[in-house]
């Protein structure tokens, strides 16, 4: 096992009422829709497992009695810690990550939306995350049709120069995935109220006065974000056998 990457804490985001779902997944949080045999966080919890994360922090809001429910009934490695940081109130995406930042153990933070499904290399990630003396990276994709998705411009040395506007546009182009690693102190010299949004309020506003770089993997990816997203999840996993972490690359 990686001693390094089981140091690492690792912060999923599942906490969002994702209200565009609500016709089809009603009773749980987007983060427990099922998909194949498994929710879409079992997913992204084996995943990380396999790869040798053990300190797991599950940023909880929306239903969260759900999620520590399907937690507990759930097995996991020896050795694996498994905690919970609660907003009593919806914080958005910027602050729930702020929060889990400020207790970590680690001086960086792997962070995953739990809606969306990237088993990247997250330790070759980090490693990049490293190298570039980053403050914040981001996990990116090429995909054909970005424009539903906004896109992220890097230069030739992946460093993040700006953001573009979903254009609803059938266009290719980067999007951000929703996995980032952060330095835990990252906040600690700007005013971040409480509630915020990590894409629109840090991102946009403050990209150009942190040191962020943006990574490209190619590997599959899915945001159960919409009910056709959804249905694209069960239709592209149903049929993936258990254990079985090569997903295929999808640039669609």
């Amino acid at each position: 096992m990686n001693q390094k990457l089981r140091d690492v804490r690792v912060a999923i985001l599942v906490g969002g009422a994702g209200t565009r779902l609500r016709p089809v997944l009603s009773d749980r949080p987007k983060a427990l829709a099922p998909v194949g045999n498994k929710t879409l966080l079992d997913y992204v919890l084996d995943n990380l497992l396999q790869q040798g994360f053990r300190d797991i922090v599950l940023c909880v809001g929306y239903m969260k009695e759900k999620v520590r429910e399907h937690i507990g009934k759930r097995s996991f490695p020896e050795g694996t810690t498994i905690s919970f940081s609660e907003e009593e109130n919806p914080l958005g995406t910027g602050g729930a990550i702020k929060k889990a930042l400020s207790g970590s153990p680690s001086e960086i933070v792997l962070v995953l939306n739990g809606d969306t499904l990237f088993p990247v290399d997250y330790g070759n990630f980090i490693k990049l995350h490293i190298e570039h003396n980053a403050h914040v990276s981001l996990c990116l994709k090429h995909m054909n049709d970005a424009g539903r998705f906004g896109t992220v411009h890097t230069d030739n040395d992946n460093k993040i120069v700006g953001f573009q506007e979903k254009t609803q546009k059938r266009e290719p182009g980067v999007i951000n995935c929703g996995v980032y690693a952060f330095n835990k102190n990252i906040f600690n010299n700007f005013n971040m109220p409480e509630t915020f949004s990590i894409e629109k309020d840090f991102f946009e506003k403050h990209i150009h006065t942190v040191s962020a770089y943006g990574f490209t993997f190619p590997d599959y990816f899915i945001d159960i974000g919409t009910p056709e997203d959804y249905q694209k999840a069960q239709d592209d996993l149903k049929n993936k056998p258990e254990g079985n972490e090569q997903y295929h690359t999808d640039v669609a």
